[in-house]
């Protein structure tokens, strides 16, 4: 935009409430062409992404049927102007998709940090959760179920008919519910 004559300091003269957004793909000082793809190979996205025991996945977001859409565009260059929400004046936002990435990976990062808990691929489960998955267990075909072992586990329980479950010990909480057999 600047060499086209419409930096951030001329548009903002023009229109003090403006707020123009940057996106590049690793930063405005990096070499690399910023794609998707990319951006979640390098962050580490990937390798938390896909089955288990299968390559890692490249992640995608569904907007519309059949109209799949890069991940990480579109929250880059969404995020919120907050100063302009607070003062009502505009400002530069600078946003890379590696940024994007690495946010979305703040919850693993913390488990890593806290609790030595190493990310790996986990389908469509949850690393600290369960039930948390996409489920064949039905001849109609696949289920998706979110529940923990609480009020919610006991309900789930119910409605399938095996509220004995609910009183297992085995399922009394997730550190218990997670251990490898």
């Amino acid at each position: 935009m600047s060499r086209l004559g419409l930096d951030h300091d001329e548009l903002l003269a023009a229109n003090p409430h403006l707020v123009s957004c940057s996106v590049t793909g690793f930063g405005a000082s990096a070499e690399l062409p910023g794609y998707d793809l990319l951006a979640q190979a390098v962050g580490g996205l990937m390798s938390v992404t896909g089955e288990p025991d299968g390559p890692p996945t490249k992640v995608r977001r569904r907007r519309r049927r059949r109209d799949l859409r890069a991940l990480r565009d579109g929250p880059a260059s969404s995020r919120r102007c907050e100063k302009r929400e607070r003062s009502g004046l505009g400002q530069r936002v600078e946003v890379s998709l590696l940024a994007s990435v690495l946010t979305a990976l703040v919850n693993l990062s913390q488990s890593y940090v806290g609790a030595g808990v190493v990310p790996s691929r986990v389908g469509s489960g949850h690393p600290s959760i369960v039930p948390y998955q996409d489920t064949s267990w039905s001849p109609t075909g696949r289920s998706s179920s979110q529940s923990a072992p609480t009020g919610q586990f006991a309900r789930l329980c119910a409605e399938l008919g095996v509220g004995e479950l609910a009183q297992d010990g085995r399922f009394a909480t997730n550190p218990v519910t997670r251990r490898e057999p």
